[in-house]
């Protein structure tokens, strides 16, 4: 328990430090990476933080560890069998250390003339405090990575019941031909169901295992559909949906450290940047603004 814990903390304060430095680099006009590659990299950090286990590096922080401790010059008392042998009683399986004792000076002069001492009783209380000091850190990580994923995983819970009763299948021809020429331009032979859900200002994309694409209920103007097809499709391609879970797993581990809430921030900015600079690729530069301009619109309808 106290190895799992240093070895989280660890992970989180590095994993914090990258994360302001990932972002102070998106800032950095002079330093060209693009937000493609920093994707790869949030990939690479939350990879790391989503498993907080050591894998051999020694953990920059160290908490305290429970030992029983015994005096100096002090044996483990002996227990007499039947057969007349003496032995030194287990511990948990283990033999108490023992320290070794003065050979000479005052102390062991006294201690070998006088009669044998019987061993100071071991404070238990001392053991106690910091054996439920770890443990009562461990018992609040756990209710707050439990409180944070049950948080998550409610709103998974919500939208899939939302989609279940309020979604339906896109029926408009024309709808469904941009959609699989879209598909098509971008090389997707797995695409996402799409539908049409009431409620909605602006396309979205959602699910990882049964990926959707959800129109609003109201007929969209044919170029802004186009666009907005092209730029849920090109999440889908670049597999945006697994980062983004990743992100929500590392944040519920990692939900003590407020860095971690702002990582998640920072991931989504750079993939809707790296989606734009994939979009950008596609389309022709005399469409450039009209494609800046309409996601500036859907964008703020969703706010």
């Amino acid at each position: 328990m106290s190895e799992f814990l240093s070895t989280l903390l660890s992970l989180s304060l590095g994993g914090g430090l990258g994360a302001v430095l990932l972002a102070a680099i998106g800032r950095v006009k002079r330093v060209r990476i693009g937000a493609g590659w920093r994707c790869v990299l949030w990939a690479a950090l939350c990879l790391r933080l989503a498993v907080p286990v050591s894998l051999g590096v020694p953990a920059l922080i160290r908490l305290p560890v429970p030992v029983v401790e015994v005096p100096a010059g002090t044996t483990a008392p002996a227990v007499s069998g039947n057969s007349g042998d003496t032995t030194a009683p287990p511990v948990g399986g283990a033999t108490l250390p023992i320290e070794s004792r003065p050979t000479s000076g005052p102390a062991a002069t006294e201690g070998s003339q006088g009669a044998p001492t019987s061993p100071e009783p071991i404070s238990g209380e001392k053991r106690a405090v910091r054996v439920s000091a770890v443990g009562v850190v461990f018992l609040v990580w756990a209710v707050g990575a439990a409180g944070v994923g049950a948080w998550v995983l409610g709103g998974h819970l919500r939208f899939l019941r939302y989609r279940r009763r309020w979604g339906e299948s896109v029926e408009d021809p024309e709808t469904i031909a941009c959609f699989d020429r879209l598909a098509d331009e971008l090389g997707l032979r797995r695409r996402p169901r799409l539908l049409r859900c009431p409620g909605l200002r602006s396309p979205m994309l959602a699910g990882i295992w049964r990926p959707v694409l959800l129109l609003p209920e109201e007929p969209m103007p044919r170029r802004e559909l186009r666009f907005a097809l092209l730029h849920e499709l090109t999440h889908y391609r670049r597999g945006d949906l697994w980062l983004r879970a990743l992100t929500l797993w590392v944040n519920v581990l990692h939900w003590f450290d407020p860095l971690m809430w702002l990582l998640v921030r920072w991931v989504e900015r750079d993939m809707e940047l790296a989606c734009d600079e994939r979009v950008l690729r596609v389309l022709p530069p005399e469409e450039y603004r009209a494609y800046g301009s309409i996601l500036l619109k859907l964008a703020s309808n969703n706010k």
